[in-house]
């Protein structure tokens, strides 16, 4: 079966709809932190 690249995209969005918002995914770059009093220092 040929898809198009966004067939995959529309119908991710098609099961999100159906049962509801997933959490956003957190992408997290290789950078140097730690955990400040007020949040997160970078």
């Amino acid at each position: 079966m040929l898809t198009r690249p966004t067939t995959h995209y529309h119908l991710a969005e098609r099961v999100r709809r159906l049962f509801g918002t997933a959490p956003c995914r957190l992408q997290v770059a290789a950078l140097p932190w730690r955990a400040a009093g007020d949040g997160v220092e970078i």
